[in-house]
C-alpha cells in the first residue's frame, strides 16, 4: 500500500523508532542473536523515515532506532552516505547488521530537549514528534508543486539533498 501511494505522489514520513538499534531485534531462527534491524514500518522502502538528533554535542540520540534491513535491498540513492558510513565503522558491529540491506532513518531531526512533544493518556509517556517536524518542513514545497500542473515531487529522500561535513 505504500509504494501504491508513493506512485500518486504521496509522501509517506515515519519516525524511525524510540527503541535504539539491537536493544529489542534478534533473529528468529531459535539462536535469538541480536541483530541491528530497522524498525517497522520506518524500514520499508516506500515510506521516509526520520532519525533523532541531539543538537549540542551533534549527535544521534540514543532512544532513536536503525540500522539495516534484512528483507529490504539498499536502493542506489543511499550507496555513496552508506559506503562513506561503512568506511568510518570498519569491522566494528561487523555480523550485526546486513551490509546491503536499506538503511534506517533516511533523514534525522532535533528530537532532544525539543518543546514540540505529546503525551500518549494510556501510558503517559512521552513521544517525540520527529516525524511531524519534518513533514512540516517538506510539506511546503509539495504544496506549491501540485495544484500548478508539475507532477508530484519524487518519494523524499530522492529529492532531499546530502548534506555531509
Amino acid at each position: 500500500m505504500f509504494g501504491e501511494l508513493g506512485m500518486r505522489g504521496v509522501s509517506i514520513v515515519f519516525a524511525s523508532g524510540d527503541t535504539g538499534p539491537g536493544s529489542g531485534c534478534q533473529t528468529n531462527d531459535g539462536k535469538n542473536t541480536t541483530r541491528f534491524l530497522p524498525m517497522f514500518p520506518a524500514s520499508c522502502p516506500y515510506v521516509t523515515s526520520v532519525g533523532g538528533t541531539a543538537f549540542e554535542p551533534e549527535q544521534a540520540v540514543p532512544f532513536s532506532s536503525g540500522g539495516f534491513s534484512d528483507r529490504f535491498h539498499r536502493p542506489s540513492y543511499q550507496d555513496s552516505a552508506v559506503s562513506t558510513y561503512f568506511n568510518i565503522l570498519g569491522p566494528k558491529w561487523k555480523g550485526l547488521y546486513n551490509p546491503s540491506g536499506r538503511g534506517s532513518p533516511d533523514v534525522a531531526a532535533q528530537s532532544y530537549n525539543y518543546a514540540i512533544r505529546q503525551r500518549d493518556p494510556d501510558t503517559g509517556q512521552w513521544d517525540e514528534k520527529r516525524s511531524s517536524t519534518n513533514l512540516c518542513l517538506n510539506n511546503r514545497p509539495a504544496q506549491q508543486r501540485t495544484p500548478f500542473g508539475p507532477p508530484p515531487a519524487p518519494r523524499l529522500p530522492k529529492s532531499i539533498p546530502v548534506l555531509q561535513r
